[in-house]
């Protein structure tokens, strides 16, 4: 018997010693805390915690590692653990190196004892780079997914002012829909008077008291767009050094407008633009595909002016020819001989 339990004392220390060797140098971090204090940690551990030995780590409160964001969560996992003695499933987490850094970990929890006390061995691993590339592609859809509403909500847009032949209500409906497309505070579009070589404010979408107001070349940001025909973005028309003083009086802020081109020849000019909040703060800056989208709506949105332009002319000029042959009746009703 005494051989055989010491074969069997043998086999068990050796087991253990695997297991502890297992624990202590396997990839997985494995950490054990008892009573809210660190009472072990493996070689994994030391290294993804930013330590250099176990003494830096051991003794700590376990908390002094949890995100403060998940400190909560941590707190209700290990009550469950204790009271309920049951394995908690592996969930996202995040941890605090000794440098402050933070890692991504995914964490499962397992009650056990330790010196005779109930205790909490924690396995984890870090998913930094996994949640990196997760998040990634996640934004990764959801921008597409933007881009096809988007793209969605250009396409019945510009069917619906194709076919508008009010011209009044044309360009109101370009303008709404560009500010609501954009969701943006404002917006105005401005036509070209091609004898005064000068653009005049038609149509505004939240400050509509600046209606038929006239913009020279080179003056303020729309100034700039009739002469370079190119699209421009201010952050804060409040404190840009070219603003026009004509718009001194409203609290625009970020501003993007694009120039209206239709067979090469400038139509007009559109734009939209933002409003300072109650602080005075500028909370938004224009993309550059916020502005490729705009640019896309103005060309567009000149064509649909000039097609509407040319319907407008060509019923003026029905109007003129039905007026012209009623004319002629009437005269040859008066010059023909009596009968």
């Amino acid at each position: 018997m005494t051989v055989r339990r010491k074969q069997s004392e043998d086999a068990l220390r050796e087991s253990a010693e695997r297991y502890r060797r297992l624990v202590e140098f396997g990839p997985e971090v494995v950490v054990i805390h008892c009573e809210g204090k660190i009472t072990y940690i493996n070689q994994a551990g030391v290294f993804l915690l930013g330590a250099k030995s176990a003494e830096e780590i051991v003794g700590r409160p376990v908390m002094d590692f949890v995100h403060p964001d998940y400190q909560a969560i941590v707190l209700e996992r290990i009550k469950r653990t204790q009271e309920e003695l049951k394995i908690e499933a592996a969930i996202y987490e995040k941890f605090m190196r000794l440098d402050g850094s933070i890692i991504d970990v995914e964490v499962s929890a397992i009650p056990i004892m330790d010196g005779g006390k109930p205790a909490t061995q924690v396995v984890f691993h870090d998913v930094t780079e996994r949640k990196q590339v997760e998040d990634a592609l996640r934004e990764s859809e959801a921008r597409f997914r933007r881009r096809a509403e988007e793209l969605s909500a250009l396409y019945e847009t510009t069917r619906e002012i194709a076919t508008q032949h009010d011209t009044k209500a044309l360009l109101q409906t370009i303008v709404e829909r560009a500010a609501l497309l954009l969701n943006a505070a404002g917006g105005s579009m401005y036509l070209r008077d091609g004898e005064h070589n000068e653009l005049v404010l038609k149509v505004a979408y939240g400050y509509q008291g600046f209606v038929g107001t006239r913009i020279l070349p080179g003056e303020g940001m729309l100034g700039e767009v009739i002469e370079t025909l190119q699209p421009a973005v201010v952050d804060d028309y409040r404190t840009w050094k070219d603003r026009s003083t004509k718009f001194d009086k409203l609290p625009i802020t970020a501003v993007m407008a694009t120039p209206m081109v239709n067979s090469g020849e400038l139509v007009g000019v559109l734009s939209v633009n933002e409003v300072e909040t109650g602080n005075g703060e500028c909370l938004r800056k224009y993309t550059s595909s916020e502005m490729e989208q705009l640019t896309f709506f103005a060309g567009a949105a000149a064509s649909a002016v000039h097609n509407a332009r040319l319907f407008e002319e060509t019923r003026q000029r029905l109007v003129e020819l039905e007026l012209l042959y009623q004319a002629s009746l009437s005269a040859a009703q008066i010059h023909s001989p009596r009968q």
